[in-house]
């Protein structure tokens, strides 16, 4: 009787392991992030089309035009020009560094190009010359700090 005992515990415990393993295996694929979405405004280097599309955040740049369908459309910021009244849709430019990095989320890389073409003073309004204001103000503070932390760890390795 203690052998079948022995027996039917080892079968018990072998069994909950199991439960055990596979509810570890559901909880972390229901833990892994997702592929978040990026909503962003592209602009196309070629026809000079302006769209918003929704992609995911790990889409590689340059994106297929809606328009021309070129691979050429690439991120870009709304701008407004104090000047003139106008709006202005401009590609931004992005870090040499973010360049090297693979895997950077659209939405950081969004921040932080809108964050260096202001910074260097490449949003310039095509009709008068005069510098541009960015019409999306959110999260540019925290896009400028990492910017700088990112450019001075570049220049480290460099």
């Amino acid at each position: 009787m203690g052998i079948r005992f022995k027996k039917e515990a080892l079968i018990a415990g072998c069994v909950i392991a199991f439960f055990i393993l596979l509810s570890l295996l559901f909880l972390a694929d229901y833990l892994r992030p997702k592929n978040a979405l990026f909503k962003g405004l592209f602009k196309c280097a070629e026809c000079a089309y302006a769209f918003r599309k929704e992609v995911s955040s790990k889409v590689r740049l340059p994106l297929a035009c809606l328009k021309c369908g070129k691979k050429t459309a690439l991120l870009a910021g709304e701008f407004f020009c104090s000047h003139c009244q106008k709006n202005y849709v401009i590609n931004l430019e992005i870090p040499p560094w973010e360049e090297k990095e693979k895997g950077e989320s659209l939405d950081n890389l969004y921040q932080e190009a809108l964050a260096y073409t202001l910074q260097n003073k490449k949003a310039v309004c095509p009709v008068c010359r005069k510098e541009l204001t960015a019409r999306d103000k959110e999260n540019l503070e925290d896009a400028r700090e990492r910017l700088n932390q990112e450019k001075s760890e570049f220049e480290e390795r460099s």
